[in-house]
Formats: structure tokens, sequence, C-alpha cells
């Protein structure tokens, strides 16, 4: 694969996840007077945004070491558990994953910006297992690294 098909395929992948926005979390009000209902005021459905991966490994390196098919399809299982666990955040901040994959696994660490408190600690342990539950990035040799960095609005 070329290393243009690759940032391609990368920098699709951001513009996908980045424009997509988080998960809207909505419900509806019974309206007793019709007996039907209507939606409720929705929450603000930016309040996780993506705000990109940033290779850390020459690309060309990852490229060798990682199909795209199999990175993309990781970051977004990432993606998905950081909106999905994220979006009830009691705590604005910068949240940044940097992760270091190899053939035998995956390590990451998660930094955030603030004095975390109790439920925003709850939130990052819940993230913690939701990503190392996250089937391993496939590298065929060598590391990968990469970070994905979010703004979390309370």
């Amino acid at each position: 694969m070329s290393q243009s098909t690759f940032r391609a395929a990368v920098v699709f992948l951001i513009a996908v996840l980045t424009t997509s926005g988080a998960f809207a979390k909505s419900s509806s009000v019974s309206d007793s007077a019709n007996g039907k209902s209507k939606p409720a005021v929705e929450k603000n459905a930016q309040k996780v945004i993506l705000e990109g991966v940033k290779l850390l490994t020459p690309e060309k390196e990852i490229e060798a070491s990682v199909e795209t098919a199999d990175f993309t399809a990781f970051v977004s299982k990432v993606d998905t558990a950081v909106q999905y666990l994220m979006y009830d955040s009691p705590q604005s901040t910068t949240l940044i994953l940097l992760f270091e994959c190899r053939p035998d696994g995956k390590s990451f660490k998660l930094i955030f910006q603030g004095q975390p408190g109790e439920k925003f600690q709850a939130l990052i342990a819940q993230l913690r297992q939701a990503v190392d539950a996250v089937e391993n990035l496939k590298v065929k040799s060598g590391k990968v690294e990469f970070s994905m960095q979010y703004k979390i609005a309370s």
C-alpha cells in the first residue's frame, strides 16, 4: 500500500469521526394532553469531540507494520468507547490517549487536564477497562505509536 493511500484512509477516518459528532443521547417526553410523545430537549451533541489522531511513529513504518483497515477499525472502536463513556463527563477537559501497539499487545496512557472529581475518576476507570477490552491492533513487527485527542464539554 502506498504512503498516500494510508494517509488518505487516516484522513478520511478522522473526517468521519470528527464530523459525526458525539452520541446524541435523547429521550422522549410524554405529552399527557394529547397522549403523544415528543422529543426532549437534546443535550449538546458536541460534548465529546475528536480533535485529531496524531501518528507518532513515522507513517512509512506504520504502513509496513499495519493494514489500513485494521488501523481504522481499531481507532473507530476506541472512539466509540470514548464517545459513549465520556458523554456524561461532569467536567470539561482535554483528553489524550497515547497508544503503543506491538505484535504482542498494546499499552496506553490517558492524560487529561484538571483535577478529576469522583464521577470523572469513575468514568476514566471505565474508559480504561473499555479501551483495554478493545481487540489489539494487529501489528506485524516493531511498534506503532499514535495519540487521539478529545475535547470534552461538561
